[in-house]
């Protein structure tokens, strides 16, 4: 799956392959899916309460692990951008990320990889 995004009026690339989960524990050290599925259930929460994101409160974003939507974000820029500078320094080029417009292409990247992930499980589980 592939998208373009923009951020702070810069074109992002995102792309989501077999390889992401990989490359992001290679990176954080941290397993991808286990990240994935806190993000989304943080995220799910946040917007079944509110589906403005200025509308929400400091309560509602203390939810969400901004470290992890960093990590999530970055790491779909760098499946997409093999040169992309490390996460810090890649940051850094940005005055804003405006949530409300970067979160609904993170979960549906997030979500292609675990629905393969859930089909792959079903068909393994399948008799022959």
């Amino acid at each position: 799956m592939e998208k373009l995004i923009e951020i702070d009026g810069k074109q992002i690339y995102l792309k989501a392959h077999a390889g992401v989960p990989l490359m992001y524990k290679n990176y954080f050290s941290v397993d991808f899916f286990a990240d994935a599925m806190k993000f989304a259930k943080s995220f799910d929460a946040m917007m079944s309460e509110s589906s403005d994101f200025s509308q929400m409160s400091y309560e509602d974003l203390s939810h969400v692990d901004m470290n992890m939507f960093y990590r999530m974000l970055w790491i779909f820029a760098k499946a997409g951008k093999k040169d992309l500078p490390p996460l810090e320094n890649w940051l850094e080029q940005f005055d804003a990320l405006p949530l409300d417009e970067i979160t609904p292409p993170i979960i549906q990247m997030i979500e292609g990889l675990m629905k393969g992930k859930k089909r792959q499980t079903q068909k393994a589980m399948e008799p022959r």
